[in-house]
């Protein structure tokens, strides 16, 4: 007999934080059997990430070919999770799994605030070919999930009433047919477990939560033009001189995880650059210097003030990146700053309590699951 596993498809290689993110490591820790489904090879060959696993249940799939003699293997009392929205790029991958009758789940979290399409209106104004091109196909993938050539996801953990919109095209019929399990996103859970962390830096500080924009491996996956290196870093590096002269506090990179290149290169003038310590960087900072990362989540949670910024650069070659950190400084009801201008001290304001409970519980927690573990809930809903 076949035995029944966890099998999780991803389009991306498996890594130390997915594997975290998505309680892979806590089944593991169960004894259950699992897998993980390498698509990379179909939808994004040249893509590389920092710290991926390689294990003897990872298995990399080459074509959607051998994808369908695999699935026929299968105990038809498999779990199924999908690490990846319902877009055009996957409607064909859809297509075979609604052919096999699998229940599918997926987990969503990690969602931050993304203005409609009223507030959107000045990027829709630049129309370019791709641009277009992704519309049309989402329109076509949205048409097979309404009319039910694609099957909806069975059941949807979610962090936040804002992650919903994580499960992809056509999410509305999804939320209205699956099974909705509340959960806390990552950083919520480390925010717990991280509670009691001590200060590493051992003085007052400002923290700058770094988004590796230049180099983000996302941007390559996803087709999005990003700045450039040197401008950006130069850029940056005034602006921080100029705070640390005037507030006499001395700023710490919270490094991106993906962020590979900083172990190879210098780029922040000699300043401390720290990897997997942003939680508890947030925690003791006296403010935090942000564009759009997930990690201002922190900040929310622990009721430090967040200065956003931008760069001309930035403003002009990633329009909807743009148009996300202002709309995330306005739900925050904190200001912009552009690096290419003089600082002024008054940019920093006391935070809105309001707007950080909004905040938190739209896109960071439920109110029936913020005092608890993601992995416990999650773990609960499958046994």
């Amino acid at each position: 007999m076949i035995e029944k596993k966890v099998v999780y498809i991803g389009y991306a290689p498996l890594t130390t934080k997915t594997a975290t993110d998505f309680f892979i490591d806590k089944l593991i820790d169960r004894k259950v059997k699992i897998e993980y489904w390498d698509l990379t090879s179909i939808y994004f060959p040249n893509l590389t990430l920092l710290n991926t696993l390689d294990y003897e249940w990872i298995k990399k799939i080459s074509s959607l070919k051998e994808l369908k003699v695999l699935l026929k293997l299968q105990n038809s009392d498999n779990i199924y999770f999908i690490n990846f929205p319902y877009e055009w790029r996957v409607l064909d991958l859809f297509l075979i799994l609604t052919k096999f009758k699998l229940t599918i789940n997926i987990i969503a979290k990690g969602m931050i605030p993304l203005p409609s399409w009223k507030e959107n209106s000045s990027y829709i104004k630049t129309i370019t070919f791709n641009k277009l091109n992704r519309f049309f196909k989402n329109k076509i993938a949205l048409i097979f999930k309404l009319f039910g050539f694609v099957k909806s996801f069975d059941n949807i953990y979610y962090a936040g009433e804002a992650a919903l919109k994580i499960v992809g095209i056509g999410y509305k019929k999804d939320i209205n047919t699956a099974k909705l399990i509340p959960i806390n996103s990552s950083d919520y859970d480390i925010f717990l477990i991280n509670s009691e962390a001590e200060d590493v830096i051992k003085t007052r500080y400002i923290v700058f939560l770094d988004e590796y924009f230049p180099y983000h491996p996302d941007f390559e996956m996803l087709g999005i033009p990003t700045i450039e290196s040197e401008k950006y870093y130069s850029a940056l590096n005034r602006f921080f001189q100029e705070i640390e002269d005037k507030l006499k506090l001395k700023i710490v990179i919270a490094a991106h995880p993906k962020a590979i290149l900083y172990t190879k290169r210098d780029f922040f003038n000699g300043r401390t650059v720290l990897f997997n310590q942003t939680a508890s960087l947030v925690r003791h900072c006296e403010f935090a210097i942000a564009h759009m990362s997930t990690s201002i989540s922190y900040a929310v949670l622990n009721k430090k003030p967040v200065l956003f910024s931008l760069s001309n650069d930035l403003s002009k070659k990633m329009a909807l990146q743009s148009l996300i950190i202002s709309f995330m400084a306005n739900q925050l009801k904190s200001n912009v700053v552009n690096i290419d201008s003089e600082f002024n001290i008054d940019l920093i304001t006391p935070l809105d309590e309001l707007s950080y409970d909004n905040y938190k519980y739209r896109y960071l927690t439920n109110k029936n699951t913020e005092n608890h573990l993601s992995s416990d809930l999650f773990i609960n809903s499958i046994f």
